[in-house]
């Protein structure tokens, strides 16, 4: 009760103002000293702490997968990359109904490299500054573009959390193990979840154009080589993962590292501009700026569900719904569960729950959990960021006056999952 009270006033952190992050790690406390506690018990105190030793290694490669990528993105924010392409976008003087369009796309591409977190901050403070002056537009625009993040996040290790637990645990079946060729083939049933109900949402598309943005469009010095050591850094983790067998983690590190002698290499060279501001780049004050309240609710969800399993729920839950529905039906639940419960905990306990399945029904899982969170407004962590950004423009009642469409687009996408 414990666990899935602190979900749900994680779900509620729009409204409660309370960060997700606090009740995630005070119940992961509690439901572990249960654990130790009935452990003592029994007298099986060493297998309850081999058990939380190991969800604690799960958490860390992780934690350090994530850091990284998170400090990467807040470098390439600090050098002004995100603000120029923004800026870039507002002086093309596209329509509404344009600038839907490609906040749409651009967020089912940019997803699988930047996560879909990432993705939806950026291209949400865009559709907030540029139409600003048409409330209806904020609205319909936010759904599209969180529903197309969340999908184009399924098909990369690195635009989804779920996507990335399930890749990183290297699932092994009869049929091979879970891969990143996997992810990719779900491609076309990401562009069937999210163009069906954008198609159906266009026509409330107010017409006309938003007001011209100001300003000049400028790089700071280092942004594109930065871009490239993030490329090189995706592929260095790729390498240690596919060719040495490796944790991703490590090489996420490695490109860390370089990082770190680049931004030394900024440090000493840089110069002071005219008005006497410094451009200086400091790596560690980037790390600093990650997003730690995400960070710390996967902390808190990734052993708060470990200690549930040790306990045995885990094992009852998999009954009721796997064993009694199978493989298909059991994801089909897990994936609408997710849209009330975000789906990173639900994709951790189907994970510990393990149950038998093919190459293909763990893939379905990836796909029903990652674009299920899309179904409201609560049901993944970009959706409650992007609650936050577009206040009173983007909320739950807007949401929920769209989700048939949504849920339309995401059954046609199952489809075209299991074809």
């Amino acid at each position: 009760m414990a666990f899935f009270g602190a979900l749900v006033l994680a779900a509620a952190e729009e409204y409660t103002a309370l960060r997700k992050s606090k009740p995630m790690v005070l119940a992961a406390g509690i439901v572990w000293a249960l654990v130790g506690w009935a452990a003592m018990a029994a007298g099986e105190e060493q297998g309850a702490e081999q058990a939380l030793r190991a969800a604690l290694l799960r958490y860390a490669e992780l934690m350090l997968f994530l850091l990284v990528a998170m400090t990467f993105v807040e470098a390439l924010n600090e050098r002004r990359l995100f603000l120029y392409l923004r800026l870039r976008l507002g002086h093309l003087r596209l329509s509404y109904r344009q600038l839907y369009w490609s906040a749409g796309g651009a967020g089912l591409l940019l997803s699988p490299l930047l996560e879909n977190i990432t993705t939806v901050l950026l291209l949400g403070a865009m559709v907030v500054t540029l139409g600003a002056t048409s409330r209806r537009f904020v609205g319909l625009a936010c759904i599209s573009l969180l529903v197309a993040v969340n999908a184009g996040g399924v098909v990369s290790p690195f635009g989804d959390l779920t996507t990335l637990i399930l890749w990183r645990e290297g699932i092994s079946t009869a049929e091979g193990t879970l891969g990143l060729t996997d992810f990719l083939s779900l491609w076309p049933a990401a562009v069937v979840a999210w163009a069906v109900p954008a198609l159906v949402m266009y026509g409330a598309v107010p017409r006309g154009h938003p007001p011209p943005c100001p300003g000049e469009p400028r790089l700071r010095r280092g942004a594109v080589p930065i871009l490239f050591l993030f490329a090189s850094t995706v592929a260095i983790a790729v390498l240690f993962r596919g060719l040495f067998g490796l944790p991703a983690a490590i090489g996420m590190m490695t490109g860390l590292g370089l990082l770190q002698f680049y931004g030394y290499y900024l440090r000493r060279t840089h110069r002071e501009s005219a008005d006497g501001k410094g451009r200086g780049f400091d790596i560690f004050h980037r790390i600093a700026r990650a997003e730690w309240d995400g960070l710390l609710f996967l902390y808190g969800a990734a052993v708060g569900v470990a200690g549930l399993g040790h306990l045995g729920h885990l094992t009852w839950l998999a009954d009721s719904t796997y064993g009694h529905f199978g493989a298909i039906g059991g994801n089909l639940v897990a994936g609408l569960a997710s849209a009330f419960m975000e789906n990173v905990p639900m994709a951790l306990m189907v994970l510990e729950m393990r149950p038998e399945m093919s190459l293909e029904q763990w893939r379905l899982l990836a796909f029903v959990t990652g674009t299920g969170g899309s179904l409201l407004a609560i049901g993944s962590a970009a959706s409650v960021a992007l609650l936050g950004l577009a206040r009173g423009r983007y909320t739950f009642a807007t949401h929920l006056k769209w989700m048939p469409a949504i849920l339309m687009g995401w059954i046609l996408a199952i489809g075209v999952v299991m074809l």
